[in-house]
Order: C-alpha cells, then structure tokens, then sequence
C-alpha cells in the first residue's frame, strides 16, 4: 500500500500497547495524523519507563513486522528506552556493551529512532551510532531554552518538553523562536501542578519496566497519591499542565505542530478514542473557525 501521510500541520506519536490491531486500526482511521508509534518490548534489559507486564511482551520478530508495515506509510517506531534508575550502571563496561548489542538488534529489525532519558547514553549513542535519531525524553524534565540547547548539544535529534511548560506561553515562545530542533508536547496526560510526586513516580515506572533479579510487587503508590490530590481539591484539574483538545490550536499559533499522546498502558479502545477527540476537534476548528 502506497503511503497515505498527507501535509497535515499537526502530528501525534502515537503509544504502543502491545496490542497489534492498534497499529492496524490507528492506521486504517488516522495514517495521515501519525507522526510515529513509540513503545518498547514491555520489560527489557534496560527499562522503557512504563511498568509493562510480560502478558503484553513482543518478541523483536513482531517488533519487525510492525516496523515494516509502518516504513510503508514512513512512519517511525520510536523505541523508548527511559529507565531513570540506573545507579550508575551505565558507566560500567558491561551494561555498555550490553546496550550496545541490544542497540544493534534493534538496528538490525529497522529501528530508526529511539527514545533516552540518559545524557550520558544520549552522547554515547549520537558518538557510536550515528545512524539512530534520538527522542530526548520528557523525564529530562526540559523546562527552558538553555536546557534545550543543552540537548542539541548532546546529540538529540527532537526532545519532548516537561509538563511545567505546557501554560507557559512566554518560555513555549522562547523557545520556539531560539530552537529549530523538532519538539513535541504531551496533551493528554493529568500532571498535577508542582507534582510532589512525580519524581518518585517517575522512578518506580523505570524499575519496574526492566527485567531484575529481584521481584517487587508492581502497584503504582505515587500515582494513586496524585489522584488522591485530584479527588480531595479537583480546582487541581483546571490548574493541571495538560491541553484540551479545543486548545490544541493555541500551541500551533506559536509554532508547535507535534504532540505525544499517551498512555502505553491503555486499552486499543482508549487510544483510538484519545485521537479521534484530538483529531476531531481540530478538523472541526480548520473549517469552521480558522480564518478563510
């Protein structure tokens, strides 16, 4: 099938839950709005920041096979990998060459594009493989045009910018104005303002999403403490750093045209549902209220 991505201004990465109608029904519906699916093989040696269980493990053949059908429509599978718990493992010779080889596999079945959290991996990978764009993560939590310019230097080929920035339109302008580098927002995640518990959170999904000698129950304490906020002072909603789909149009005013939808944990259904919304509602504002 020839590719059906049209010059559509906005684009959406698009998460992968393991579930292979995702890919086949994301792309039926919404080919042209995808910029990229992004995910990893649940639980590997290096963690991809989400806690995925083994039911929902690909084996890299599946990974291949997706891959290929989204070279098609020249869509990437950006792997993610975003452990922000390594305690130092990454200096140590073995981890290295580990990742290395796990790096060219992932090469070798048609990875272009891969996501880090890791400075020091970021530098290691833009110096020994070239040919892989790297995603700098949003748990790098960039919130200024100096950190940005700071990924640039490293290496990074786009990054995701940190939830603090998404109703700061003075540094989003900044920054846009400063950085041709391509940069992506998170709409659709509930991120409690000032979050007390996100670093916390942050490093439990790391853990959890690698495979360790160790076996600890997987139940996510942080999240359910921001609900928690949510529940007890629900103004917290209205104040939180996320973007309603009707205001997707403020943030392309000031130049940014990609957003990372999530959540790799979510049902097919859910997903689908999370891009019709957005997709909808930005068709509906192009024809019926952008200037002809």
């Amino acid at each position: 099938m020839p590719s059906r991505r049209g010059n559509n201004m906005i684009k959406f990465a698009v998460p992968y839950n393991g579930d292979l109608d995702l890919i086949d029904k994301a792309l039926n519906m919404y080919s042209e709005y995808i910029e990229s699916f992004f995910g990893n093989l649940g639980v590997d040696n290096f963690g991809g920041g989400r806690a995925q269980t083994k039911e929902i493990l690909n084996t890299t053949l599946q990974l291949k096979t997706i891959i290929s059908k989204l070279d098609t429509y020249e869509i990437d599978f950006n792997y993610v990998i975003n452990n922000t718990s390594l305690m130092n493992e990454e200096f140590e010779p073995e981890y290295i060459s580990k990742f290395d080889s796990f790096l060219r596999n992932l090469i070798k079945i048609g990875v272009k594009k891969i996501t880090l959290s890791n400075p020091f991996l970021i530098r290691h990978v833009k110096t020994n493989f070239p040919e892989l764009k790297i995603s700098a993560s949003v748990n790098l939590k960039t919130r200024s045009v100096d950190e940005v310019k700071y990924l640039v230097s490293l290496g990074c080929d786009e990054a995701t910018l940190h939830y603090d920035l998404i109703k700061n339109f003075k540094e989003l302008k900044l920054i846009r104005k400063e950085i041709n580098m391509p940069l992506k927002l998170i709409p659709n995640d509930l991120y409690i303002m000032n979050c007390p518990w996100q670093k916390g959170h942050t490093r439990m999904q790391g853990s959890h999403s690698k495979i360790k000698d160790i076996s600890t129950p997987y139940f996510s304490y942080y999240r359910n403490k921001c609900v928690q906020i949510r529940n007890i002072e629900p103004e917290q909603i209205y104040k939180g750093k996320w973007i309603a789909p009707c205001d997707i149009k403020e943030y392309v005013s000031i130049g940014f045209s990609n957003f990372k939808l999530l959540d790799r944990l979510a049902s097919t259904e859910w997903i689908l549902n999370v891009i019709k919304i957005y997709i909808s509602l930005i068709v509906i504002h192009a024809i019926y209220v952008s200037p002809k």
